[in-house]
C-alpha cells in the first residue's frame, strides 16, 4: 500500500437507519423465553401429579382408618377419621387450584413481557459523520467505476423495446404516428368514441387493449430492422 498517493475525501451525508428493537430482543431472549416457559410446564406437571398422588394416598388412608374403628366398634373415630379425610381432600383440592392460578399468571407475565417488547419504538440511527473513502493513485486513476449489463443483453432489451416501446402507466392520448415506420400501442380499458356500430367499437377497444401495431409505410410492412426512431 503507497500511502503517499492515497486520498481521504470526507464531507458524505450521515445516511439514516433503524433498529429493529423487538427483533433484536426476541433474536437474544428467546431461548430463554422458551426454557423458562418449559421449567414452568414441567414444575406444573409435577406439582399437579404430586396432589393428584397425595389425594389418592389421603383417600385410602382415611379409608382404612374409617373401616378399622367401625370395626372395632369405635364410631366416634371413625367419624372424627372421615371427616379428617375430608379437610385433607379439601386442602389437596385447594392447593390444586391454587397452583393451576399461579401457574397461569406466569404464563401471563412472560406474554406481557413479549408484548411490552413489541411495543417500543424501533430506533433511529445515523452513521458516522466522519466516514471518508481511501483511493489509490487517484490522480492516475478513477477509483469510481460503471457497471451495466452485457452487450448481448442490451441487444435484446433494445429489439424489445424497438418492437413493443415502453410502459408509460400514464392517463393520456397514445402517440398512433410519431414513429417513421411503425407504433406499437397498447391500452387498459381504452375509450374510443365514434359513430361506428357496437360491435365493431367493442373489437377496436380490444385491439388496443391486447397491443397493436401500426405500420405506417407499407415498403416496411413488418420490417423491424428498419430505424423507427
Amino acid at each position: 500500500m503507497c500511502l503517499e498517493d492515497a486520498c481521504s475525501m470526507g464531507g458524505y451525508p450521515n445516511i439514516s437507519y433503524k433498529t429493529d428493537v423487538f427483533n433484536t430482543w426476541l433474536a437474544q431472549n428467546q431461548d430463554i423465553l422458551n426454557l423458562s416457559l418449559q421449567s414452568e410446564e414441567l414444575s406444573y406437571q409435577q406439582q399437579t401429579v404430586n396432589n393428584m398422588t397425595s389425594g389418592v394416598q389421603n383417600a385410602i388412608n382415611t379409608g382404612i382408618d374409617v373401616s378399622k374403628n367401625l370395626a372395632g366398634g369405635d364410631t366416634g373415630s371413625g367419624v372424627t377419621s372421615l371427616i379428617n379425610g375430608m379437610f385433607s381432600a379439601f386442602n389437596t383440592g385447594f392447593n390444586q387450584g391454587v397452583r393451576d392460578q399461579n401457574h397461569e399468571l406466569n404464563i401471563q407475565m412472560q406474554m406481557a413481557q413479549v408484548e411490552k417488547q413489541k411495543m417500543l419504538p424501533d430506533n433511529a440511527n445515523l452513521s458516522s459523520s466522519n466516514a471518508t473513502i481511501m483511493g489509490y493513485s487517484y490522480l492516475d486513476n478513477g477509483i469510481f467505476t460503471s457497471y451495466c449489463i452485457k452487450r448481448e443483453f442490451a441487444e435484446k432489451i433494445d429489439k424489445y423495446f424497438d418492437m413493443y416501446g415502453y410502459k408509460t402507466n400514464t392517463v393520456k392520448v397514445p402517440n398512433l404516428n410519431n414513429r417513421p415506420n411503425w407504433n406499437y400501442v397498447k391500452t387498459i380499458n381504452c375509450n374510443i368514441a365514434g359513430f361506428i356500430p357496437q360491435a365493431d367499437l367493442i373489437a377496436i377497444k380490444q385491439f388496443f387493449d391486447n397491443g397493436i401495431t401500426l405500420w405506417h409505410n407499407p415498403a416496411t410492412f413488418l420490417d423491424y430492422s428498419q430505424n423507427n426512431r
